[in-house]
């Protein structure tokens, strides 16, 4: 798994997941539940939307706390985003 691969390298690692008994959450040294709400069919959409938005969340508090991304370019991102 790539998982234990990371962490085999010393690397951080953080799990994304939609419930909180998956593998991936036990091996991560971090985990971020979704909560996204259970998939009724195969294809699990609101998973995913949640992971992307989680992300892109994720990549703007970054940004802003190594200041690489400041606040009118962070709204700009935001605006256009939401557009969408």
């Amino acid at each position: 798994m790539a998982i234990k691969l990371a962490k085999a390298q010393g690397l951080a690692t953080l799990a994304l997941c939609n419930v909180d008994n998956s593998s991936i959450v036990r091996e991560a040294a971090r985990t971020l539940l979704l909560r996204a709400g259970i998939e009724k069919g195969v294809a699990s959409t609101k998973a995913f939307s949640a992971q992307v938005l989680s992300l892109w969340l994720l990549a703007l508090y970054w940004g802003r706390a190594r200041v690489l991304l400041r606040l009118c370019r962070r709204m700009s991102l935001a605006r256009s985003w939401l557009r969408r």
